[in-house]
């Protein structure tokens, strides 16, 4: 039996390894140098759409934030689709100057929402529609960011997602943390690697023409990977726009994470499990093999997280069977504190990458391990039981004096101060 346990554990190794060797080839693109798209006059029309359910506390500022923007107010139209709302969402909304498309369909998820606002604008003169969550904040120059990557000849463009509240509590700090990972060690080298990536469900752009050959019909509860996927399948390329920024409101309590994430690990498990065979099956082109696999990857990602733990798991009955203290040392408890060690310091110098943090991270990136740890736990269960409800998160975050859309994501240390003692509004 220990035998067959050990052989087991050597197994799951070598398999950890070459995924992580995978990753690190990948990973080295962060080294090569940033697109950037060149400089284009205000061109694109854009209609922007908020999907919004009793956002009352928060959709003025996003509002607010968007008619500042560094762009010609005649070339975009805001629009708020409120959806089951029981507050002032609407009213407030209209307070602030946005328009309102009032949703006349049953909704189960936000991707309804949007179906619905397409084809209530599909005769409209619009070349792209930018999609942003109610408790965003947009940078002021998010939208000329889009213009140039859309004049440059994009279909769908992903921007940097940011947090407002990244010093709120541990929780909300590990979300920032991990949006940070996802822009620096996901969506840079890629974008530089040319492999594909995958819409991160608010701040992004689709283009009229994609729209157009790829229809929005998506039914999972992961909209975003869902036509991020679509577009892989037919070789569209999703281009990440880094000085396109979002500042986002993450969860502030355990509970709130625990249905947030639970929804978001059955969506990918559910649409791992639908579409594996598209990505791995059939004969694509040479160059989307490549792709197709590393799409096959992000999909799984939950799936292979949630294996990490097995490890663990088979150690301790390792340790059951051979009670010898040196088992449980060196086979559980050093490798156990060296990875939280090592997890905490990687969360300390990704806090460094990228925009300065708007407010302290350290609680999360102190508990970064812990954050990850229980995401593993989500998507074991997920594994076993996934869950297609969706749960409203409600948003209490005003925007912070001290967040300033008024800069790019790259900043000068003197632009970074400036924007410190800048008000949003």
């Amino acid at each position: 039996m220990k035998s067959i346990l050990q052989g087991i554990l050597t197994l799951i190794g070598l398999f950890f390894a070459l995924y992580g060797l995978y990753f690190l080839i990948v990973f080295s693109g962060y080294f090569q140098k940033k697109k950037a798209f060149p400089p284009a006059a205000p061109k694109t029309r854009f209609a922007v759409l908020i999907a919004a359910r009793n956002e009352e506390i928060v959709i003025g500022d996003l509002v607010d934030s968007l008619r500042q923007q560094a762009y010609p107010c005649e070339l975009y139209d805001i629009f708020v689709i409120p959806n089951h709302c029981h507050d002032r969402t609407e009213e407030i909304a209209r307070m602030h100057g946005a328009k309102i498309i009032s949703c006349m369909v049953p909704v189960k998820s936000k991707g309804d929402v949007l179906r619905y606002a397409f084809q209530t604008l599909r005769n409209d003169p619009y070349d792209a529609y930018c999609i942003f969550d109610a408790d965003n904040i947009a940078d002021k120059h998010f939208l000329a960011a889009m213009n140039r990557a859309f004049c440059s000849g994009a279909l769908v463009a992903q921007g940097y997602r940011e947090s407002k509240n990244p010093g709120s509590s541990w929780i909300s700090g590990g979300y920032s943390l991990y949006f940070r990972l996802m822009n620096e060690c996901y969506n840079r080298p890629r974008a530089a690697r040319h492999l594909p990536i995958f819409l991160g469900g608010t701040g992004f752009a689709i283009s009229r023409e994609c729209l157009r050959q790829i229809p929005w019909a998506t039914s999972s509860m992961v909209e975003d990977c869902e036509y991020s996927l679509a577009c892989i399948l037919h070789d569209i390329k999703i281009e990440w726009v880094h000085d396109a920024v979002t500042y986002d409101e993450q969860p502030i309590r355990f509970g709130q994470s625990y249905h947030q994430r639970r929804r978001w690990s059955s969506g990918m498990l559910g649409l791992c499990r639908r579409e594996a065979a598209s990505l791995l099956k059939g004969q694509p082109a040479q160059k989307q093999r490549p792709q197709r696999l590393d799409a096959f990857l992000f999909l799984s990602a939950p799936a292979i997280q949630a294996a990490s733990l097995l490890s663990p798991a088979l150690l301790l009955i390792l340790y059951l069977l051979d009670p010898r203290p040196e088992v449980l040392l060196y086979g559980f408890l050093l490798p156990n504190a060296l990875s939280i060690v090592g997890t905490t310091l990687f969360a300390w110098i990704l806090s460094k990458a990228g925009p300065k943090f708007n407010g302290a991270i350290w609680k999360g990136a102190l508990f970064f391990w812990l954050f990850i740890t229980t995401w593993s736990c989500i998507h074991l269960i997920g594994l076993f039981k996934r869950t297609g409800e969706w749960k409203e998160i409600r948003h209490t975050q005003h925007a912070d004096r001290r967040l300033s859309p008024a800069e790019p994501a790259k900043r000068s240390k003197a632009r970074r101060k400036r924007a410190l003692s800048e008000p949003l509004i």
